[in-house]
């Protein structure tokens, strides 16, 4: 399917280390978001529901941290179910939020492209189905976007219709293109080993026996002899006469 490799023999994972780095990441952003827009730009925004959620992404972050070693490999699947949470999570806190009207919808993408670079295609698929899935029912069910009380915004249904598109749209076009580019560079780093045991062993057969064609020169130059073994030879057939003195 869209002429991509296939990818059954080569093994598809993520270390946990990097998924909870990503997460400590997204709750420490997500944190600063709902400080600022409800302290600085003093908008209503329900701030304890919104910490509370992200209270549960920290806390899954402190359980993996001291239950698991960080330096372990994940399954497909078990890391699939890591990535559906922040989905899950951030769909939570857009509900709270606005819906598909807040800008910071387009962060839906972002565990689909983390699938789609280290996870199997049927992971990465389910994964974008999943998001999509939650941005459709963002679009019915949501509470109002923070703005100022005295004029609240509505925008019209024709722009968060648009931004449900192109959610799916990004999903699928970049999620396919992320997987291809990181396919591409993992075959590319499986077959490099191979390379550079085959030109050892070439430069090796080469150093210690030679190219043919040098291997023909030199039989040849030790075939033929050269102009001084003649003279060396015309020298020793040669008999020497003595004048007699006069």
């Amino acid at each position: 399917m869209f002429g991509l490799p296939r990818t059954n023999h080569r093994p598809r994972n993520v270390r946990l280390d990097t998924l909870v780095r990503l997460r400590w990441l997204a709750v420490f952003g997500q944190v600063a978001a709902v400080l600022v827009v409800h302290f600085g730009l003093e908008f209503d925004v329900p701030i304890w529901p919104c910490l509370a959620v992200i209270a549960l992404a920290a806390l899954l972050n402190v359980v993996l941290r001291v239950g698991f070693p960080q330096t372990e490999w994940l399954e497909p699947d078990r890391a699939a179910y890591l990535l559906g949470f922040d989905i899950a999570e951030l769909a939570a806190l857009l509900y709270l939020t606005g819906g598909l009207e807040n800008p910071f919808s387009f962060l839906l993408l972002g565990p689909v492209l983390i699938s789609a670079t280290a996870l199997p295609p049927r992971m990465t698929l389910l994964l974008g189905v999943f998001a999509v899935l939650c941005a459709t029912v963002l679009i019915f069910f949501h509470y109002q976007l923070p703005w100022e009380s005295e004029e609240p915004a509505q925008l019209p249904e024709t722009y968060v219709v648009g931004v449900w598109l192109s959610i799916l749209l990004a999903i699928g076009y970049i999620g396919v293109y992320t997987w291809q580019v990181a396919e591409e560079a993992r075959q590319l780093w499986m077959r490099w080993p191979r390379r550079s045991l085959c030109w050892r062993a070439s430069s090796i057969s080469r150093n210690s026996t030679g190219s043919p064609r040098r291997r023909r020169t030199n039989s040849a130059r030790r075939s033929q002899p050269s102009p001084w073994s003649y003279a060396k030879s015309s020298a020793r057939s040669t008999p020497i006469r003595l004048m007699p003195r006069m």
